[in-house]
């Protein structure tokens, strides 16, 4: 009897399926972020091979991932990439992987010169923590007009905090505290938001 194919593990097929994926399907389609903690050592190099040659194809569906790869040089290939296009995404993920403020600044500068663009407000949000990003993120909570971008900022904010622990379940609403809060943050007027945050940071609220 002959030995019997391994299978390929979920997470494996879930990211193959989003790869070959296009258009408006691959847009809605979601990929599991920790995919090398769910693969099998098997499967790593396969993957590999999957996000570098989009890279290549200039997909930048799964560009997070190139700092994380063994088979190639992700982060050299990234940082090439940013000189060539500037790209605000892209130099989030290189802030992330190497301290670099200029990266930082690049998108701080996106913000304020060529106005809160979701996807660069998104890209400060998504930077590691540090005094210079917190207090560009609170600028933002502060003078914006966009609801929607003062939620994405407050839902961070107090998610880095540990207030929130999953953004995406409103579990936490429950709590008459932390509900009291998030409205409290939430407020339209401009000169309560520098009040609230400037006493929130210092953890007085």
């Amino acid at each position: 009897m002959g030995c019997r194919q391994m299978e390929h593990s979920k997470a494996y097929r879930t990211f193959i399926e989003c790869a070959h994926a296009s258009g408006a399907e691959k847009f809605h389609m979601v990929f599991p972020a920790d995919v090398f903690e769910q693969i099998y050592s098997w499967e790593r190099e396969e993957i590999e091979d999957v996000i570098w040659n989009c890279f290549l194809k200039r997909d930048f569906s799964f560009i997070g991932f190139l700092p994380r790869l063994n088979k190639y040089d992700g982060t050299a290939a990234l940082k090439a990439e940013y000189e060539k296009s500037k790209n605000i995404n892209i130099a989030q993920i290189l802030y992330n992987e190497t301290k670099d403020s200029k990266y930082l600044d690049e998108i701080i500068n996106c913000i304020e010169n060529d106005g809160e663009s979701p996807e660069s407000v998104q890209a400060l949000i998504k930077c590691i923590s540090s005094p210079k990003r917190n207090n560009a993120l609170y600028k933002v909570y502060v003078e914006s007009d966009n609801g929607a971008i003062r939620l994405a900022v407050v839902t961070r904010i107090l998610r880095e905090k540990g207030i929130i622990e999953n953004p995406n379940s409103l579990g936490w609403m429950n709590n008459p505290e932390k509900r009291d809060l998030f409205h409290k943050l939430m407020t339209d007027d401009k000169q309560e938001r520098k009040t609230c945050i400037k006493t929130f940071v210092n953890d007085e609220v």
